[in-house]
């Protein structure tokens, strides 16, 4: 529903400057650049306003709001917040500051703060256009945060206004419909529809309120709305059966005329050469799509936000031969795909060698670690062939994509690691930085996070579900027989829960884990390169201080066998025993000799031993000294 709100909101008012009371040109035109839809052209020449005249703007709340407009165009809503409150500290009663703040609150899901902006825009609007508009936004935030009888009345408030306003009248149906007042949300939504046309227009506008309470009015309401709805199919089933099967025919259509690779390339091409901000979802869809089928991403694990990211980043590039795209033992940032052409890469350059790989078409190469905040030295070199035509993701690039475009993902896990213990302390800005480099991963359920022998390495925190955490054990009872293998659970891991912390505790070479990491029910968790958490993580001594006192040393393989061992045997006779008494009386009971036994083996490799609880057995087996009462 908010969703649908949110296609509704008013344009912005654009800002205007005024010097002494009166309309002046803007010396920093430059400002509203960006609001223009169409190219920007060129200036021929510039002049570069004088002191005084930047005087006066400094001191003008209409100039610290252009800034504002021109930052929240470009999404930079927190840059846009400092200017809006800028102005609004020059001028307390500044009209256009207060609206365009709260659309910027209201961008990052602040309602409530974007619902304060609007009354008092609404106190301080000089027309009544000026604070139709006002309600109407108050509305949306109201409706965005459920208060649908306060929605209500706002948009009733806008639609005295100006009734004929479509915007207005659909939302209003809105909160109608959500207050079950149908047989009024209805009436507005044909509106909505019969006030596109002209001629009802003029006659809305010529009927008083006793003529539109009349049979005929509403006659006239329901015809016209009629012919303003699409051809289709008016049932909502049948809505729902036809897009059904014009996406099952698209499908069919996609399966049996694929695009041959000609063609491929091309689309690729033409979507790709358009700047990162130009390229629409259905494109990015499709550049996946043709990938997929051409089967890039078979042997690369990356999330879904990372993935759209690099959609978005990737540009196209074209190479001669005998050019290198990297030298062995340099930092290299960029991964690359190969469209057509073929790339070699040496392993010991200049010379060539039997350990040479040489790459054709659909390829992928370079930092496979796209994720990571520290780019890897490569561990060769890459040398063109022949004319390469080649797909290049540069990880800042992405990572800065994320921050640009998933702000709200970045606050949600900011918000998470403030919860934590080990971050509780972090300052704002630095946890914020923190949670732009985690990258988000989901697991269905009785799927492995991390096996035991993996020798991958990062920081792992559980978001949401459940995880239990695993060893497998090899033993060997009876000499000559191959060993066995039991997996024993250590514990448990929930929410706010994190493991694999011996990348900061013990860094180094990384070793193999020791335990499997597995889920009971879908999982989201929170994953850090080992090498962003030395960068990140590892100079905040407190929190390696809390890391060292919650780790536990994992037991021994001895004490761990003995535990399983001993919690099955004593299972099994406690299980054994209830099945004796049903039928015997406790007197006649007789349980010498039945006592469990533990492996009379240690595992393979290791010294006897003898636990306590060996021993307690030992010593209770005597039961005659005991007098029965």
């Amino acid at each position: 529903m908010a969703h649908e709100l949110r296609n509704v909101l008013p344009r912005d008012l654009a800002p205007r400057l005024k010097v002494n009371g009166k309309e002046a040109p803007d010396p920093f035109g430059r400002a509203f650049a960006s609001r223009l839809d169409g190219p920007l052209l060129r200036p021929t020449m510039e002049i570069t306003p004088s002191i005084e005249q930047k005087k006066i703007a400094a001191k003008n709340a209409d100039y610290f709001c252009a800034r504002g407009f021109s930052h929240r165009s470009k999404e930079d809503y927190r840059s846009a917040l400092a200017e809006y409150t800028m102005a609004l500290r020059l001028d307390p009663k500044h009209f256009n500051s207060y609206v365009n703040r709260g659309v910027a609150f209201e961008k990052m899901n602040k309602c409530e703060n974007a619902v304060a902006d609007f009354t008092k825009a609404i106190e301080h609007g000089d027309t009544k256009m000026d604070k139709a508009y006002a309600f109407f936004n108050r509305g949306c935030c109201h409706a965005m945060l459920n208060k649908w009888e306060a929605a209500r009345t706002d948009f009733g408030q806008a639609l005295k206004v100006e009734p004929m306003n479509i915007h207005f009248r659909y939302n209003h149906a809105m909160a109608l419909r959500k207050l079950e007042l149908f047989g009024v949300a209805l009436e507005d939504y044909q509106l909505t529809r019969a006030l596109r046309n002209d001629d009802f227009r003029s006659y809305f506008d010529k009927t008083g309120k006793h003529v539109r309470n009349t049979p005929q009015y509403k006659k006239v309401l329901g015809d016209e709305a009629v012919k303003m709805v699409p051809d289709g199919p008016k049932n909502p089933m049948d809505m729902k059966a036809v897009a059904r099967q014009e996406e099952m025919q698209a499908e069919a259509f996609y399966a049996s005329e694929r695009m041959p690779p000609e063609q491929q390339l091309e689309e690729l091409r033409y979507i790709l050469d358009k700047p990162a901000s130009r390229r629409t979802g259905e494109e990015l869809g499709v550049v996946q799509q043709v990938l997929q089928d051409r089967g890039v991403w078979s042997n690369l694990e990356v999330s879904s936000i990372t993935m759209l990211e690099m959609l978005r980043t990737m540009t196209i590039i074209r190479e001669d031969p005998r050019s290198y795209l990297y030298h062995q033992t340099q930092i290299n940032a960029n991964l690359y795909i190969i469209l057509k052409g073929r790339v070699t890469l040496m392993k010991d350059p200049p010379n060539t060698s039997v350990n040479d790989e040489s790459l054709g078409n659909n390829s992928i190469f370079g930092n496979r670690t796209i994720e990571n905040m520290t780019s890897p030295d490569a561990a060769e070199t890459a040398l063109v062939e022949e004319p390469t035509e080649l797909i290049v993701v540069t990880s800042v690039a992405v990572k800065e994509s994320i921050k640009h475009h998933h702000a709200e993902v970045i606050s949600e896990n900011t918000r998470f690691l403030s919860s934590s213990l080990l971050f509780r302390h972090w300052r704002k800005a630095q946890l914020y930085e923190l949670a732009s480099h985690f990258v988000m991963k989901t697991y269905a359920a009785n799927s492995t996070i991390v096996a035991q022998g993996h020798k991958g390495r990062g920081f792992w925190m559980i978001k949401s579900g459940q995880c239990t955490m695993t060893r497998n054990l090899q033993y060997s009872q009876t000499k000559g027989l191959p060993e066995q293998e039991i997996s024993v659970a250590l514990r448990e891991l929930w929410r706010r829960d994190w493991f694999g912390d011996d990348c900061l505790l013990y860094p180094g070479e990384p070793p193999e884990h020791q335990e499997t990491v597995s889920t009971l029910s879908p999982v989201e968790v929170i994953f850090l390169h080992a090498e962003d958490c030395q960068k990140l993580i590892a100079n905040n001594k407190m929190t390696l201080d809390l890391l060292r006192e919650a780790a536990e040393p994992p037991p021994p393989d001895e004490c761990l066998l003995d535990a399983y061992f001993a919690n099955k045997s004593w299972a099994k006779f406690k299980e054994e025993l209830q099945l004796s008494m049903q039928g015997t009386s406790a007197a006649d009971l007789n349980i010498l000799g039945k006592f469990p036994a533990l492996p009379t083996k240690p595992p393979k490799g290791k010294k006897p031993h003898q636990t306590k609880m060996h021993q307690f057995m030992k010593d209770h087996r005597d039961f005659v000294s005991i007098v029965r009462h």
